[in-house]
C-alpha cells in the first residue's frame, strides 16, 4: 500500500521553482481567512546552509509568490488532492543564523498596491454598496465577487483620510457584509448568508485524529438586543428602531435546557437546541445617521451580530484536510455540549514542515440565526 504523501509546488514571480527549490523546503504555512479585518497570508521556510538564499537566489520585496499542496494517497489509496493557496506578494525576509533558515512571508494583497496604504477622502451618495466596492476594485486592478443578496443603497459616505480598503471595511462592517481580500480578487459576502448553510461536514473526535480541541463560551460583551434612535434633520423627524434576535444571543444549536442534567446522549441529534443564553439583558445603543426604518432595522441588526458573533469559538487541530476552507459550516462530534453547534470555519491554517509533516488547525465560531 502506498504511504501518504506531500508535494509542493512553488512559483516566483511566475516562473516554476519547485525543483530547484524541492532540497531546500523545510516548511510551509497558509493562513485562509474569512475575518473582514484580515487578509490571508503565506509564508515559506528554506534550509540555508550553503547559503544560496542570502546571495544569488535573494528575493524581491513585492515579489509575486505562489504555492500549492498535494496530498498523495492522503483518504485513499491513488487519490491525489491538491490545495492552491494562491498568489501572494514578498513583504518580510528573514534570515536567521547559526540555524542557517530563510524565510519568505507573503501577504494577500502586498506591498505594491495602494489600495490599502495610501489614504485619501471622498464621499458617496445615493450609492449602492456594490457600486461603490466596484469602484474601489477598478481603481486598483482588483476584480469584485459580490456574493450577497443584501445590497443596500447608502445615502451617503463619507471617507475621512483613511485607505480604500480600510474604507470598504468600514463600509462592509456598516451594513453587515464581511470583505475578503486576495492577490486577484475582492469577495463581498454576507455572514448572516453564509451561516444559514447547512454544515458541509462533520469533524469527529474519533477518526480525523482531532488535536488540542478548545472550545469557549463567553458574555462579558453580549447584548440582548440593538437600539438605532437618529433625528433626520431634513426630515425633521425621529427614527427609533429595537432590533431584539430569538434569543438573546440568537446562537444556532445547542441541547435543550430541559434536557440538562437527565443523562441524555450527546449523540442524541433529536434533543439540539441552542446553548442557554448568557444571563444579560443589556441593550446596544447606538446614534448614527439613518434615512428609513429599513435602513435602522439593517444597521441594528448588523451591529448587533458584530458584537455577538464571537461569544461561542473553537478551535482544533487535525491531520491535514486539503478539504477544508475558511467559510465553511461544519459539525462536531464527541465533544458533548459543543457538539450542538454549527460551527463556522473563520481561520485555517495549513501547514507542513519536514520534521511534523501536514497538519490543519481550525478556528471556529458558533453561527447565529440572524
Amino acid at each position: 500500500m502506498d504511504s501518504r504523501n506531500i508535494k509542493i509546488e512553488l512559483q516566483y514571480n511566475n516562473v516554476d521553482i519547485s525543483r530547484s527549490v524541492a532540497p531546500y523546503v523545510e516548511s510551509i504555512r497558509h493562513v485562509d481567512r474569512t475575518i473582514h479585518d484580515k487578509g490571508d497570508d503565506l509564508s515559506v521556510t528554506f534550509q540555508n546552509v550553503n547559503g544560496l538564499w542570502s546571495g544569488c537566489w535573494f528575493p524581491d520585496r513585492g515579489a509575486k509568490l505562489s504555492a500549492k499542496i498535494i496530498a498523495e494517497n492522503w483518504f485513499a489509496p491513488g487519490d491525489s488532492i491538491p490545495r492552491d493557496f494562491g498568489t501572494f506578494e514578498i513583504d518580510d525576509i528573514d534570515d536567521s543564523r547559526p540555524n542557517s533558515l530563510f524565510t519568505m512571508s507573503a501577504v494577500s494583497i502586498g506591498i505594491t498596491n495602494s489600495i490599502r496604504r495610501q489614504q485619501n477622502s471622498k464621499a458617496w451618495e445615493n450609492l449602492e454598496i456594490r457600486q461603490i466596492a466596484q469602484d474601489i476594485a477598478d481603481e486598483h486592478g482588483f476584480e469584485l465577487k459580490f456574493l450577497s443578496d443584501y445590497n443596500p443603497i447608502l445615502d451617503r459616505w463619507e471617507q475621512n483620510g483613511i485607505s480604500d480598503l480600510r474604507n470598504l471595511v468600514d463600509i462592509c462592517e456598516y451594513a453587515g457584509l464581511m470583505l475578503k481580500k486576495t492577490g486577484k480578487y475582492l469577495l463581498i459576502f454576507n455572514g448572516d448568508e453564509f451561516d444559514s448553510k447547512k454544515p458541509d461536514l462533520i469533524i469527529r473526535d474519533t477518526g480525523d485524529l482531532v488535536k488540542q480541541p478548545r472550545f469557549n463560551a463567553n458574555s462579558s460583551d453580549i447584548y440582548s438586543a440593538c437600539q438605532v434612535r437618529y433625528f433626520d434633520p431634513k426630515k425633521k423627524e425621529l427614527i427609533d428602531y429595537i432590533f431584539t434576535p430569538d434569543g438573546i444571543s440568537g446562537l444556532k444549536g445547542g441541547y435543550k435546557a430541559e434536557n440538562m442534567g437527565k443523562g441524555k446522549s450527546r449523540d442524541d441529534s433529536s434533543d439540539l437546541d441552542p446553548i442557554p443564553d448568557p444571563e444579560v439583558g443589556q441593550i446596544l445603543k447606538l446614534n448614527v445617521p439613518v434615512t428609513s426604518l429599513a435602513e435602522a432595522q439593517a444597521v441594528a441588526r448588523a451591529a448587533l451580530r458584530n458584537k455577538n458573533m464571537r461569544q461561542v469559538r473553537g478551535s482544533v487541530s487535525l491531520m491535514g484536510r486539503p478539504d477544508l476552507y475558511s467559510g465553511m459550516n461544519v459539525n462536531v462530534s464527541g465533544f458533548q455540549r459543543w457538539d450542538s453547534v454549527i460551527w463556522n470555519i473563520e481561520e485555517i491554517v495549513h501547514s507542513y514542515s519536514v520534521s511534523a509533516g501536514y497538519n490543519t488547525e481550525l478556528t471556529l465560531r458558533g453561527t447565529l440565526g440572524y
